[in-house]
């Protein structure tokens, strides 16, 4: 792989790898039963909640996506990703340290936090080709 392009190529992958991880999550989020997400230690009254959340992976999806198909032309999309991994990192941790410890909630913390750092640190590589 010639090395100007390596950066591309790793930045490209690994928005991939987002997008399908936060469309997985999402439908996941959808179609699980409220039984089996409660098996997650999260308990719940009824599908509302988790429904929207899905719909919001599921568009978070989407615009990872969007930001491979514009990689070069507007990085936008690529900035607001980042944003938004560090936005849930803040929530993730909030949440879990002042509400709620349930496991889940600390893997999603960690999860999204190594994501956005690694996101960052690809854009940045990308940026300096």
């Amino acid at each position: 792989m010639n090395s100007n392009k390596a950066p591309a190529r790793y930045l490209t992958v690994f928005l991939w790898l987002i997008s399908i991880h936060s469309i997985c999550v999402g439908i996941a989020l959808i179609t699980f039963p409220a039984h089996l997400i409660s098996e997650f230690g999260i308990e719940i009254c009824n599908k509302f909640f988790p429904t929207q959340s899905g719909v919001l992976h599921i568009i978070m999806g989407v615009i990872y996506y969007l930001a491979i198909k514009n990689l070069g032309k507007n990085d936008l999309l690529i900035v607001f990703s980042i944003f938004v991994k560090f936005i849930a990192t803040i929530f993730l941790a909030a949440y879990y340290i002042f509400m709620d410890q349930a496991l889940v909630i600390l893997l999603s913390w960690i999860g999204d936090f190594l994501m956005g750092i690694l996101l960052l640190l690809l854009f940045r590589a990308y940026k300096k080709k």
